[in-house]
């Protein structure tokens, strides 16, 4: 399974932002997995502790909604 999140420079790791809101040049590494033969399924990591806008902190559907938008446009090249 690809595990994907992104974070803010500088990172923590108890500090994950849905895709494309952060610094993580997803959409390369995205390709680059892909590239390499990897066809299984991909989890979004929200793990957001000890900071004022933690992820888990908020409406799950909305990260699920933002986190598919963020890995699609990631996907396409329009961010990351």
């Amino acid at each position: 399974m690809l595990q994907a999140s992104d974070w803010r420079t500088p990172r923590s790791a108890e500090d994950r932002l849905i895709p494309g809101q952060g610094t993580v040049p997803l959409g390369k590494l995205m390709h680059a997995t892909h590239e390499a033969g990897f066809r299984g399924a991909c989890a979004v990591e929200i793990f957001s502790q000890n900071v004022p806008d933690s992820l888990c902190g908020t409406d799950l559907r909305a990260v699920v909604r933002e986190s598919r938008k963020g890995l699609e446009a990631a996907w396409r090249g329009t961010c990351g």
